[in-house]
C-alpha cells in the first residue's frame, strides 16, 4: 500500500505544501504575525487570571491588547523621540567634530582620524530618517494588524492548541507541551525580565547621569533602560558612547568618571540585583546563547531577530534536552519485567489496589485542557447572544 493511501500522511503532505505557499504569499507580514504571537504567549497567563477573577473574555482580551500596544510603543517610540528632540546637538556634534582627535593618557598620545568617519555617519542618519518617513504608512498598517491579531488570539486562545492535540497521540502531546513551556519561559526572559530590569536601570540612571552633569539626564536614562533589551551589552553601550564623546572633547577625567559610575551602577547593578531574582523566567539559557541568538537573528531577519534569534536557539536547546532524555530512557530500560506475572489469568479490577490513573495526566485524563494555554468556555458570551 502506498503511503499516500494513508489519510494522515496524505493530509500531512498537503499541510506542508499549503504552509509553504502561505508563507510565500504572506511573507511581508510573517514577522508581524510572529511578533503578535510572542506577545500572546506572554499575556495569556494574565488573560486567564483576569477571566478567573470574573472579567469577561472580551474585556480581558481588550485590556491586554492595550497593554501590548503600549508595550510596543514603549520599545521604539522613546528612542525615536529622544533622537528627534536631541537632533540639533547630535548634528552639531558631527558637524563640529575635528578631523583628527588626540587622546592623551598615561604619558602617551593617541591620534584618531575622524575625517572619513563623520560623513559616513551623517549620510547614514539621513538615509535612516528618510526610510522611516517613507515606510510610515506600511508601519501603520502592520501595527493595526498586530493589534487585531493580539486581540483575536487572546479572545479565543485555545482553538489552535485543541485542534493540534486532536491530531497527535499522547507522547507527541508531551513533547509539544515541553516546547510550549520552553517558548513561554524564553519569551518571559526576553520581555518581562528585560522590561523589569530596564525599569530599574532607568531609576538608577536618573541620579547617576544628573550627578555626572548631563542636562539631558532623563532622556539618557530612558535610552539606557530600553537598551537593556540588548543581551550582554545592555546600557553599557550608552555609557561607553558618552565616555567617547567626553574623550573626543578632550575631557578625559569626565570620560573616566562616566565609565566608572555608568558601568558599575547603570550597567552592572540592575543585573546583579534584579535579574537573579527573576532567573526562573529565563528558561535556563546562559547570557552567551542569548547574545549569539540576538546578533545572529538581527543579521539574518532584521530587527525582529531580537526575539526570533534567541527563541530559535532556545528551541534548539529544548530539542537537545528531549533527545538526551529519550536516550537516557532507552539506555536504562530493563531487559526483563520487574514484577513476576500474576498467578491467575484474571484481569485486575479497579478495586484490587491497581492504579489506573495515567501517570502523565494525573486524575484529569483530558490532554487538551491540561496545562499550557487553556481554552475557557465563554458561556457568558453565549448567554448574552454574542
Amino acid at each position: 500500500m502506498s503511503w499516500l493511501d494513508d489519510r494522515r500522511h496524505r493530509l500531512g503532505v498537503v499541510f506542508v505544501v499549503v504552509s509553504i505557499v502561505s508563507v510565500y504569499v504572506l511573507w511581508q507580514i510573517v514577522w508581524t504575525v510572529f511578533f503578535a504571537l510572542t506577545f500572546v504567549y506572554v499575556l495569556q497567563p494574565w488573560r486567564a487570571e483576569l477571566v478567573d477573577r470574573g472579567l469577561r473574555p472580551r474585556f480581558a482580551a481588550a485590556a491586554l491588547t492595550v497593554v501590548a500596544f503600549l508595550g510596543v510603543l514603549g520599545l521604539f517610540v522613546p528612542v525615536l523621540l529622544v533622537i528627534y528632540q536631541r537632533r540639533k546637538p547630535i548634528l552639531d556634534f558631527f558637524r563640529d567634530a575635528p578631523e583628527v582627535m588626540e587622546l592623551a593618557f598615561g604619558g602617551f598620545t593617541y591620534t584618531v582620524e575622524l575625517q572619513s568617519l563623520v560623513p559616513v555617519v551623517r549620510d547614514t542618519l539621513s538615509s535612516v530618517a528618510v526610510g522611516v518617513a517613507s515606510a510610515a504608512p506600511v508601519l501603520a498598517m502592520k501595527v493595526f494588524l498586530f493589534v487585531f491579531l493580539v486581540y483575536a488570539l487572546l479572545y479565543k486562545p485555545g482553538g489552535v492548541r485543541s485542534l493540534v492535540f486532536r491530531t497527535v497521540d499522547g507522547e507527541v502531546q508531551e513533547e509539544l507541551l515541553a516546547y510550549h513551556d520552553r517558548v513561554r519561559e524564553t519569551l518571559y526572559g526576553l520581555y518581562f525580565v528585560q522590561a523589569a530590569t530596564g525599569v530599574l536601570t532607568f531609576i538608577i540612571a536618573l541620579p547617576v547621569f544628573a550627578l555626572a552633569g548631563y542636562g539631558a539626564y532623563f532622556s539618557l536614562a530612558v535610552v539606557a533602560g530600553i537598551f537593556q533589551f540588548i543581551p550582554v551589552l545592555g546600557p553599557s553601550v550608552v555609557v561607553v558612547a558618552l565616555a567617547a564623546v567626553e574623550a573626543a572633547g578632550g575631557d578625559v577625567p569626565q570620560a573616566v568618571l562616566v565609565l566608572v559610575l555608568g558601568l558599575s551602577l547603570v550597567a552592572f547593578l540592575p543585573d546583579a540585583v534584579l535579574r537573579p531574582r527573576l532567573a526562573k523566567y529565563s528558561a535556563g539559557m546562559p547570557a552567551s546563547l542569548y547574545f549569539v541568538g540576538f546578533v545572529g537573528g538581527i543579521f539574518t531577519v532584521g530587527p525582529i531577530g531580537i526575539i526570533a534569534g534567541p527563541l530559535a536557539l532556545s528551541l534548539l536547546v529544548e530539542t537537545f534536552e528531549l533527545v538526551a532524555d529519550g536516550v537516557e530512557e532507552r539506555t536504562h530500560l530493563p531487559l526483563e519485567a520487574a514484577d513476576p506475572p500474576p498467578d491467575d489469568d484474571t484481569d485486575p479490577g479497579p478495586g484490587d489496589g491497581t492504579d489506573t490513573t495515567d501517570p502523565q495526566l494525573g486524575d484529569d485524563a483530558d490532554p487538551v485542557s491540561d496545562g499550557g494555554i487553556d481554552e475557557e468556555a465563554d458561556t457568558d458570551e453565549t448567554a448574552s447572544g454574542s
